[in-house]
Order: structure tokens, then sequence, then C-alpha cells
């Protein structure tokens, strides 16, 4: 149980820092993606009113082409036939064919006004319309490829830098769990020191009443008085006996294994119990597939078919039925037995210590509420799987699949 905690708390942790670092990451590139894009348009905003001065011919006529031009930029003049009438760069990125099909994409689009437009994810373009030269428009663009290659190579480092940081958090997340978990741990082992101590001691008491009221009864005969005594004293008995089995369950014990008939040993554990049906008029239907082999420990086998059976004669209304076969290739005991007093949105709580329904709480069942919860404690220390089903008032039907492999 402590670790299944100590995993749940490591797995909530890293899935949160997961979260976390991936917002992060996300925030980052889209805010340096966003940011290079909002520069980009303002200086493409800024050469478009430079590119578009009248004398602009003039200035690269005169020589002046690489003191004027950006180096990164180019500009297309295209006229109202959609035909270019001049082109304007000074990089080798872009050459006439390039420029040619820059423009052909922009006119195919139909947004011929003040716009921007991304060419291969690495250009920017702003449509200028040009009303005063009455030829059309023109289109100014510049080289973003140093950019791009700045962001990418910043996003890759940040990623590197949030994964060495995941798994490093990661490691120290896990470490810290432990310490987390240790109060409990120390909680849970002091309770069961104490379920086990304190019912050790209750047992020399509860022998020496006993003791007593047989004295009595030799001296005095039977009376009611002396009968209510030992009705109670056996039921605290048992109440004691199933705390120390759920204490012992808990405790990571070298069990002994073996490999035994688990058909024989349910059916010796279940037959006594014919009998107790049929003392309460109930019938007891037992179907066990014979010569099934299972290696484990056979006093748990015991332990969980005895608690299933008289848990199901107990709170059944007339019929009890018990299932033992192969199923989905291991051996799977089923029990059944007709009425149920749990509620449906109650059902997983049969598995808690002391749980009952409150119509059932009562001295005629003679329960403590820990039956289910041995069994549900001894199947998860052993990997078996348990499960329920039940409707209320109608029925009850617990299944466990026994894990056959050999540790």
């Amino acid at each position: 149980m402590i670790k299944k905690l100590q995993l749940k708390i490591f797995s909530l942790i890293i899935f949160i820092l997961a979260i976390v670092m991936i917002f992060l990451s996300m925030t980052i590139f889209f805010s340096s993606s966003i940011n290079e894009s909002n520069e980009a348009k303002s200086y493409l905003s800024s050469l478009s009113v430079k590119y578009s001065r009248p004398n602009i011919e003039d200035s690269i006529t005169n020589g002046d082409k690489d003191h004027f031009m950006d180096v990164r930029s180019f500009r297309i003049v295209v006229n109202t036939k959609n035909e270019i009438v001049s082109t304007i760069c000074t990089n080798d990125r872009f050459t006439q064919a390039k420029m040619t099909e820059i423009a052909t994409n922009i006119i195919d689009s139909g947004n011929l006004k003040n716009d921007y437009f991304s060419h291969e994810g690495q250009l920017y373009f702003i449509v200028k319309t040009l009303p005063e030269e009455e030829r059309g428009f023109s289109i100014v663009g510049i080289d973003r490829t140093i950019e791009h290659n700045v962001i990418n190579t910043t996003n890759m480092i940040t990623i590197s830098s949030f994964a060495i940081g995941y798994v490093a958090l990661s490691i120290l997340v896990w470490f810290l769990s432990k310490s987390l978990v240790k109060p409990v741990k120390e909680s849970l082992e002091k309770e069961k020191q104490f379920i086990s101590n304190a019912s050790h001691e209750l047992k020399t008491p509860l022998a020496i009443i006993n003791a007593n009221v047989d004295v009595l009864e030799n001296d005095s005969g039977e009376n009611q008085w002396l009968q209510n005594i030992k009705y109670q004293s056996k039921h605290m008995n048992k109440l004691i006996c199933n705390m120390i089995t759920l204490s012992k369950s808990q405790e990571k014990i070298k069990a002994v294994r073996k490999e035994f008939n688990i058909s024989d040993t349910i059916n010796n554990c279940v037959l006594p119990f014919e009998a107790v049906a049929f003392e309460n008029k109930k019938s007891f239907e037992i179907n066990i597939s014979t010569d099934i082999m299972y290696y484990g420990e056979e006093d748990l086998v015991k332990n969980v078919a005895t608690i299933l059976v008289d848990n199901a004669i107990k709170y059944s209304s007339s019929k009890i039925t018990l299932n033992f076969k192969i199923e989905n290739n291991a051996p799977t005991l089923c029990v059944y037995n007709d009425g149920c007093e749990v509620k449906d949105s109650e059902r997983n709580r049969v598995f808690e210590r002391f749980y009952r329904p409150d119509s059932s709480r009562n001295q005629a069942t003679g329960g403590s509420g820990l039956g289910l919860s041995i069994v549900e404690s001894i199947s998860t220390n052993e990997g078996w799987t348990v499960s329920i089903d039940s409707k209320y008032h109608e029925f009850m039907e617990i299944k466990i699949r026994f894990n056959n492999k050999r540790k």
C-alpha cells in the first residue's frame, strides 16, 4: 500500500511538472515567433514606404543601390495587367524566377491590398498599392532565414534544457516522495503493531471469562445470562482473530509456496458450509472443476474461500452459488448470493474495514465487517484480481482471479 501511495504521489507530481514545462515551452515558442513576426511586419511597413518613393529607380540608376537597398530585401512592381514591370533586389536568394513565383502567388490569392503574406515559412511580404503611379502595386519582402534559424536554435536549446531538467526533477521527486510517505508508513506500522499487541492481550481475559462461565454452568446449570456471555465472548474472540489475520495479511512475510490441487482445497473448505446453509434453510450450489493445479500458499486460498462463502450465507436471502473453473487462463472463484443489503453507490466500500450496511447492523449475522477487508488485503499482496458486482436487494457476486505465476 505504501509503494502504491508513493507511486501515486510521484506520478501526480511529474504529471504536473510535465504540464508546466510543456506550457512554458509552448509559451516561449509562440512568444518568440510572434515577436519576430511583429518585428518583421514593422520593418516591412517602413521598407514599403521607403521603396515607394518616386525617385527610387533614379537612386538605383545612379549607383546608390547597395546604400539604398536593405541587403535582405527586394521590391517587385506589378502593373494593372498583373505583369511584373520591374524588380529591385540585393539578395542572391531572390532570383528573377523566385520573385516571379512570389508575385504569382500573391496575385492568385486575389487579396491585392495592404496585407502580409508568408511564403515557404521564411518570407513575409506586404502589398502596397501605388495609385499615384497608376500602374498596379508593389511587393516588398525580406529574407527571414537568419531569424528563423535563431528561433529554431533557441527552441532546441529550450527543449533540451527542459528535458534534462525534467529528468533531474523526476529523480528528485522520487526521493522526496519517499520522505513524504515515511510518516504514513510509520503510522501504519504503529497501527499494525497496536492491533497485533492489543489482539493478543485481549485473548487472555477472554479465555479467563470463558473458563469462569464454564465453571458457573457446572455449578448452577445453563441459563440465559451465561449463554449471552458465551455468545458475546465467542463473537469477541472471532473479531480478535480477524484483526490478527488482517494485520498479518498486510505484512510482507515470506510465504511458503508450493504446487497443490486448488480444486480439492476449495472443495474441502466449502463442503462444511452445506450443513450451515441447510440449517438456515438456504440452498447452496457448488460447481468446482476438478484437478486444477495452482502454485501459491494454500492457507491463503483457504482463508479467502472460507470468508467468501461464510459472508454469502450470512447475507443471502435463500440461495448461494459457488463456481470454480479456469477462466481467461487462470483459476477463478466466483461466489454468488441472492439478496444484497449494500446500496449500489456503496458497492466498493464493502472492502473497507468494519464496513457494514446500516440495515445489516444486527446481531443475527454475527459479522464484524472485517471479512472482505481481509480478502482484499490478501488478494492485493498475492497479485490476485478481485471484482464485485451487485444490485441492491437483488444479488451480490464476488469474483477472484488467482494469479498462477511462479514468483
